[in-house]
């Protein structure tokens, strides 16, 4: 099940898609300025989750790979609850969901999301 802006206990994810026996929180930024204590609040509700946990940190990096000093101290915390952290540029993303064969409405759909990411 994929939801939107659903307050838990201690945050509220941008998105979040829940299939049994996985859960994968998503917090987007335009920019890449995340807050820690806000991923930290994720991570917590997260543990409260049973099978796979995934905490996605999607925004526009300048850099190759985000290092952020935040990301630093959340990527540990998540190490040790068996939950794993992802910071991932829209570009990457978008690059790892172009797959071949895809139905027409879909292939539609990530390109106009290409196009929307390149205004």
């Amino acid at each position: 099940m994929l939801t939107q802006q659903v307050r838990r206990k201690q945050s509220i994810p941008d998105g979040e898609i829940t299939q049994e026996p996985f859960s994968i929180f998503i917090e987007t930024k335009r920019g890449n300025n995340f807050d820690e204590g806000q991923l930290l609040r994720h991570l917590e509700n997260l543990k409260q989750k049973q099978g796979a946990k995934v905490l996605i940190a999607l925004a526009n990096y300048e850099q190759d790979e985000p290092n952020d000093q935040a990301f630093l101290n959340v990527k540990k915390i998540a190490e040790a609850d068996k939950i794993l952290f992802l910071p991932i540029s829209f570009e990457d993303f978008l690059e790892s969901i172009k797959l071949t064969n895809l139905p027409k409405n879909l292939a539609d759909a990530i390109n106009y999301l290409e196009e929307y990411f390149n205004e």
